[in-house]
């Protein structure tokens, strides 16, 4: 699954697993652990092979991933969890956990700055072209 082929490719950051070691959830994190942390979530998607036969890849998702932090300034901050995952992925290419990823772009890049939040949030998403390897 793609979601979890990128998150295999987060946690393979040295950098970023410093950070967030290997807290990269899908849709929902683990009640009571600590932050950063990194969620991702489908925001939308198609496949780019339909037709009478059914749906062919490869299929072009929009990703996000929400980075979340206490703070968002700072090392371990949201804003430096967002930095080092558009590092990892924005041009990303090959193939990772069953999945080949034949194009990832950063499409869009959201600061959720709120002090009244307990939460600090970086959001960005991503345009994923990919197939099965």
């Amino acid at each position: 699954m793609i979601y979890e082929s990128l998150a295999s490719l987060l946690r393979a950051d040295s950098q970023l697993a410093a950070l967030v070691g290997t807290r990269v959830y899908f849709t929902a994190a683990v009640p009571g652990q600590p932050y950063p942390d990194i969620v991702q979530y489908p925001a939308s998607g198609f496949m780019m092979g339909d037709d009478l036969k059914g749906t062919e890849p490869p299929w072009n998702r929009r990703i996000t991933f929400e980075c979340r932090a206490e703070t968002y300034g700072g090392t371990s901050g949201a804003h430096s969890v967002g930095d080092h995952v558009i590092r990892v992925l924005n041009n990303y290419t090959g193939a990772v956990s069953g999945e080949q990823i034949d194009d990832c772009r950063l499409v869009s890049d959201v600061s959720e700055y709120d002090e009244t939040a307990a939460i600090r949030r970086r959001i960005v998403d991503f345009r994923v072209i990919h197939s099965p390897a």
